[in-house]
């Protein structure tokens, strides 16, 4: 980021420009995340579907038993197609 600082020099008439370089106070992100049309839930929403622990969604997660969508720094969100498949897989085992 660059700011430039008008001196006394500005007001005299002067064209000399003083510069100086600020350091951002965050690092910039240069990744983004695609998130594909489509209705999504959260951890914390899919638990409460399935009646079930936060921690366990997360187990499912974590094992590929169910597929999830990472964001980064935000945490995982499930499609709502991927809801449905896994929730008749698991209830209705033979």
């Amino acid at each position: 980021m660059l700011i430039l600082s008008w001196g006394e020099e500005q007001k005299k008439g002067s064209i000399t420009v003083k510069t100086e370089t600020v350091q951002e106070t965050g690092p910039v992100s240069t990744s983004a995340v695609f998130i594909p049309r489509g209705k999504y839930f959260t951890i914390a929403q899919v638990a409460e579907i399935g009646n079930v622990k936060e921690r366990t969604v997360s187990t499912w997660l974590k094992k590929g038993l169910l597929k999830g969508l990472d964001l980064p720094k935000l945490g995982q969100i499930v499609k709502e197609k991927d809801l449905e498949k896994y929730l008749k897989e698991k209830l209705y085992k033979p």
